[in-house]
């Protein structure tokens, strides 16, 4: 099964405010004052951590609700350490939930937040293309 999933942005800024869209939703992004923008939005990798985040909360409480577990708040905070001499890029993410949980029900909600989408699309390789519209 395959699907599809698509974005638009616009960068008519002078600087690098850039406008999403997203169906009906239109968000900014923008680059922080040291690399020449504004500090007017996220950077682009802070809305790569935020869906991750997002993403990892989302998918434990989807979860949580069908095994009827009262979980509470859900607060997933996410690093990037970037290696510039390895290549390696290493994502923390950290979980902590409202309601206090057994370690049989913590353990298996952190093994379905590894599960999340944009988990599994950030572990594989992913072949990219970048082309002119005609």
């Amino acid at each position: 099964m395959s699907s599809k999933t698509s974005v638009t942005c616009n960068l008519s800024h002078p600087k690098y405010l850039t406008s999403i869209k997203a169906k009906k939703h239109e968000f900014n992004v923008d680059e922080p004052v040291e690399y020449g923008g504004e500090d007017t939005a996220p950077k682009p990798t802070e809305y790569l951590l935020g869906a991750l985040a997002a993403c990892t909360a989302i998918t434990m409480k989807m979860y949580a609700e069908r095994k009827e577990w009262e979980i509470g708040e859900i607060n997933v905070a996410v690093d990037l350490k970037k290696e510039d001499n390895s290549g390696v890029n290493t994502i923390t993410k950290c979980v902590s939930f409202q309601q206090e949980l057994s370690d049989e029900k913590i353990e298996r909600l952190l093994k379905i937040g590894e599960k999340c989408p944009i988990s599994k699309l950030l572990a594989q390789p992913v072949e990219m293309e970048l082309t002119k519209i005609k």
